[in-house]
């Protein structure tokens, strides 16, 4: 709930400080946001959400790889104990 706070859902990423508004950019959520606010909110082209898309969807895919990572070593560090 706090990411997603940070990421822009719950208020405009503009009220945040600027050290928040740097954190956000690693976040999924503020890439969404940012998709659906270009699509809903400024009436742009589909086209214009695809950037947006696909960093969420990259970002996304790191962080994916990253829990896979830290998690098969924490099941092979329990397997040794």
């Amino acid at each position: 709930m706090a990411l997603s706070a940070i990421g822009g859902c719950w208020w405009p990423l503009d009220f945040e400080p600027g050290w928040m508004r740097a954190f956000a950019r690693l976040l999924p959520t503020t890439w969404t946001m940012q998709a659906y606010n270009d699509l809903m909110i400024r009436h742009s082209a589909g086209s214009v959400a695809l950037e947006s898309s696909a960093f969420a969807a990259a970002i996304g895919l790191g962080y994916l790889i990253v829990g896979m990572v830290v998690a098969s070593r924490l099941y092979e560090y329990g397997e040794r104990r």
